[in-house]
């Protein structure tokens, strides 16, 4: 779905305010999860990289997540339970407790919405300073506490201004941040060609969805994630052409196609000519 299509639906929400603890267990939400922290300060692991929580900032991650909360000093805070959509309102409307890793069944989660736009909706939203939209996480709290007619549509409403801030914020925020990780991810790409490489392998290795990694990569590069896996190879492969006699199979083998027909679609597509062409064109032997 695009962003502009969003009608989120608040299935829970809370203001909680913890004492520090040591050993917070790792959870998983069959919804998706979004807090404020007012006051106090810790940390958040999702999927396994460490987010720091102090005043004003906003975690948001999607459901199916792996998560964990630890609290460094008295924390106030709110976490919302929500879907992007309100296909679920009727059917799925009661709280739904998170569960531990090991018995998470993920045929319970109610929100699967993957975005073709907003791509960092897909993942996770980290963004340092929200303090500017504190009032619309309040206001949903509000709401729950006394509940009013319409109070569904009252909720949405502030859910959208907060997830339409929070997008102008990430992007903001993490530009010097993603093209950093793209620099990673187009060096991981080089060191790893050789094999059975794919968008999701990518992706996971990284921990985003693999149209944001597309996304992201065009964006540095001009090209696809795809194409640029396979320039990289094609580029290999010119060098191998033009400085070996290996054969054409095992050229293709080494600079990771799963096929010689692959191999020879591909490069006849960015070069103009089949391999053994340019090979013979280009003989230096």
């Amino acid at each position: 779905m695009i962003f502009e299509e969003i009608k989120p639906f608040v299935r829970h929400t809370a203001h909680i305010t913890e004492d520090s603890y040591s050993e917070p267990k790792p959870l998983k939400s069959y919804d998706n999860c979004i807090i404020y922290t007012i006051s106090g300060s810790g940390s958040a692991v999702i999927e396994g990289e460490t987010y720091h929580i102090a005043k004003g900032t906003v975690l948001m991650w999607r459901a199916g997540m792996s998560y964990c909360l630890r609290f460094e000093e008295k924390t106030s805070y709110i976490i919302t339970h929500f879907d992007f959509t309100n296909e679920n309102r009727i059917t799925n409307s009661f709280k739904l407790s998170p569960d531990s890793p090991d018995v998470f069944n993920f045929e319970r989660i109610v929100d699967k919405t993957v975005f073709e736009d907003s791509l960092e909706f897909n993942s996770v939203i980290y963004v340092k300073s929200a303090r500017t939209i504190e009032e619309y996480f309040l206001g949903v709290v509000s709401e729950f506490k006394k509940p009013k007619n319409h109070m569904n549509m009252r909720t949405s409403a502030k859910m959208i201004i907060i997830l339409t801030e929070l997008s102008s914020s990430f992007n903001l925020e993490t530009t010097a941040k993603t093209l950093e990780k793209v620099d990673e991810i187009i060096e991981y790409i080089h060191e790893n060609y050789t094999h059975n490489l794919t968008n999701g392998d990518i992706a996971k290795h990284f921990s985003f969805h693999p149209q944001h990694v597309n996304k992201i990569i065009r964006r540095k590069t001009g090209y696809s994630l795809h194409k640029y896996v396979t320039m990289r190879r094609i580029s290999k492969a010119i060098d191998l052409l033009e400085t070996t006699k290996m054969p054409i199979s095992e050229i293709s083998d080494k600079v990771g196609f799963q096929n010689i027909c692959h191999f020879s679609r591909y490069f006849k597509e960015f070069m103009g000519a089949s391999p053994s062409s340019y090979r013979q064109k280009t003989k230096i032997f």
